[in-house]
């Protein structure tokens, strides 16, 4: 469609308008770590303190905190089609572009060890750990609209496409330490167009996709079940049958994630780059043990608290290489995401964590695009 150049700086303005709503959209403004109601602040409760547990409380708060936004980011990957910000040339008849692939994504997941230590041994809380996890997520892209054409090589502008995926994080398979499995992940969105890849010029996109994921878990705080708990109480509080770890936590997830891509190929070598932030919020089950009876107890208890909200927000980087025989493109994907403030009382630990540091992931794929 060719579009008059008297309304090209119309249409300019219009589509610089949707990608800033877009943007702002995906960057609400998320409670920061220690705020009022962050998983953090039932380490204070009276019967925490007294059973020893607030350390083991602040050591979790902040696990599941450190992870959240990183396991939301391992369902999204970075660039949302792995490979390109654009549509494939290619198109039968008048069928829409379509590309569709499978990806294993990785990340790197480092949190304060609330897994192997037992109270009194040395480094108890302080130790850090390092988890890989995957998942494997097929996506599709549907165009919608092909977008204006303002002039030879510069088309494009203004395509819609349909963004769709879905995916399994194999924890088990995988035997990835502590984590249990989890349900399938989904994701919906969409990406705009902004101009479309031409011999001289880049593809460039922006994407926002919502994606969900739940029942995760990681750590087993109580591995026969707490006993003897109150049943209307929140947190709960019982004593353990047989030993567990220091600290558990149960996740259900929602993000928005946002790209900025652009991508350029040549003679079947393409490369893309790409910026983009993650908005994430959940619902965060989780667990802690104490190191001393309460009154009137002969063991040190145990707790769980139930349905606390938990919210994020972190920036992302990554870059793409890929080669592409006839419509079928094998891609590699690398990628950066920034860390976060700790949570009230987690400097006090004297961790080894330390979450302000950033996160690597990546990703492999295979895509076909028709």
């Amino acid at each position: 469609m060719t579009v008059p150049a008297a309304y090209a700086g119309r249409i300019a303005r219009v589509l610089v308008a949707i990608a800033g709503a877009l943007a702002m959209f995906s960057m609400r403004t998320a409670p920061l770590a220690g705020q009022d109601g962050s998983p953090h602040s039932f380490c204070n409760a009276s019967e925490v303190q007294l059973a020893g547990a607030s350390g083991a409380c602040t050591a979790t708060a902040q696990a599941a905190g450190s992870a959240h936004p990183l396991l939301a980011l391992l369902v999204a990957g970075g660039n949302p089609t792995l490979g390109t910000a654009g549509t494939q040339r290619l198109r039968l008849g008048a069928l829409p572009r379509v590309s569709a692939g499978v990806r294993l994504n990785a990340v790197g997941l480092r949190l304060p060890d609330v897994l192997n230590g037992q109270p009194g041994e040395p480094g108890y809380l302080t130790e850090r750990i390092g988890v890989r996890a995957p998942a494997v997520v097929g996506e599709l892209s549907v165009s919608l609209f092909p977008g204006f054409q303002l002039a030879p090589g510069i088309g494009g502008i203004g395509g819609l496409s349909l963004l769709g995926s879905v995916g399994v994080l194999p924890f088990e398979l995988f035997d990835t330490e502590g984590f249990g499995g989890s349900d399938p992940a989904y994701g919906i969105g969409a990406r705009l167009h902004l101009i479309d890849e031409s011999f001289q010029l880049p593809a460039v996109s922006l994407s926002l996709i919502r994606v969900s994921a739940s029942g995760i878990r990681f750590g087993d705080v109580c591995p026969g079940g707490l006993t003897g708990v109150p049943s209307s109480t929140n947190p709960e509080i019982g004593a353990c049958a047989s030993a567990g770890d220091a600290g558990e936590f149960g996740l259900d997830l929602t993000s928005w994630s946002t790209r900025l891509v652009a991508s350029k190929q040549l003679f079947g070598v393409g490369a893309a780059v790409g910026v983009g932030h993650d908005s994430s919020e959940g619902e965060l089950d989780f667990g802690f043990r104490g190191t001393e009876p309460l009154e009137g107890a002969d063991l040190a208890p145990a707790f769980r608290i139930r349905g606390t909200d938990l919210d994020s927000g972190r920036w992302t980087a990554f870059g793409n290489l890929s080669f592409t025989f006839l419509v079928t493109s094998i891609t590699a994907e690398a990628g950066w995401v920034q860390g976060e403030r700790a949570v009230e009382g987690f400097r006090e630990l004297a961790s080894e964590f330390d979450p302000a540091d950033g996160s690597w992931y990546g990703s492999l794929g295979i895509r076909l695009a028709l």
